[in-house]
């Protein structure tokens, strides 16, 4: 069971990890950030619909229900954890480069760690700093930032990039507050995508997925499926069945370090991106930091 529980926000940061993969294919067919986000988030509360339904039957109106005083956690966790999240990050990757971006993004485990400490009462440890300061090391690396002298150092940009960290930081601590709530894992992320959806749909172009969808439409909708899963429904369910059962402060680290190590992987494998060693080396800091941590903690439940 230990095992599993380590190894489930690994596993959300690999998923989140492979997220390039499928923006870079609906990006070729003409869609923005928010229509990809749209789209996923549509289909996964689809699916979360039809897994509620299959699983509970009749009583599957007891998973939709939540307390009317919860509704502001439910939208600012939407809101925090996907829009403005992805609204910072954007403006970050538009003034400054995207492996500079990348590192301020890198950072919400920082943030996670004070919050959780005022919020929670979490224990910030030397432990939690030091495999937080080596998992960072490591993003650093495996940005490729350390290798190069153009790097861009624009103020605001630098503003938006804390930003993006600081909102997925809030992502992570709303996520844990539902979940001391007592709300089941499959109802937090049902809201959360359903919330996203309902937000996005002003915003989503319309013909731009009717044509993609238009163009294979079996290739398309399984296309739509996995992107879903995988991106989304999958990282977010483990995400937030982590919540319920261990320190926020500690899955925000392990995750957010598998999260970059699992994107060079991908590029390496599926489009034959060079790996540096300064990548390599990356690679290394982020599995020793998770490993380290994993360790610690297995010594404190002793």
């Amino acid at each position: 069971m230990k095992a599993i529980l380590y190894f489930c926000p690994v596993l959300a940061g690999i998923c989140w990890g492979s997220t390039g993969m499928f923006v870079r294919t609906l990006s070729q067919a003409g869609f923005d950030n928010l229509t990809i986000t749209f789209s996923r988030s549509a289909v996964c509360c689809i699916i979360i619909v039809l897994l509620i339904l299959l699983k509970n039957g009749r009583g599957c109106v007891e998973k939709l229900k939540i307390n009317p005083k919860d509704l502001p956690f439910f939208i600012s966790y939407s809101v925090s954890g996907c829009l403005l999240m992805n609204l910072c990050y954007n403006y970050a990757l538009n003034m400054l480069s995207m492996s500079f971006a990348s590192v301020l993004l890198s950072l919400c485990p920082f943030f996670v760690l004070v919050f959780s400490r005022f919020l929670f009462n979490e224990k910030i440890t030397g432990v939690k700093i030091l495999c937080l300061i080596t998992a960072v090391a490591g993003c650093v690396l495996l940005s490729g930032i350390s290798e190069k002298n153009d790097t861009e150092w624009n103020f605001i940009g630098m503003c938006f990039g804390l930003g993006s960290a600081v909102f997925y930081a809030l992502f992570t601590v709303h996520s844990k507050q539902l979940s001391v709530k007592n709300y089941d894992t499959i109802t937090i992320s049902l809201y959360f995508f359903l919330i996203t959806t309902i937000l996005l749909v002003p915003f989503a172009e319309w013909e731009c997925m009717g044509t993609f969808t238009a163009s294979d439409p079996v290739k398309s909708i399984l296309f739509y499926i996995l992107h879903a899963v995988v991106v989304s429904f999958l990282p977010n369910y483990l995400f937030n069945w982590s919540m319920t059962r261990m320190d926020s402060g500690k899955i925000s680290i392990l995750s957010g370090g598998a999260e970059p190590a699992a994107a060079l992987l991908f590029g390496a494998v599926f489009y034959s991106e060079p790996v540096s060693v300064h990548g390599l080396a990356g690679l290394a800091l982020v599995i020793a930091a998770i490993s380290l941590l994993i360790k610690f903690e297995k010594a404190d439940n002793k």
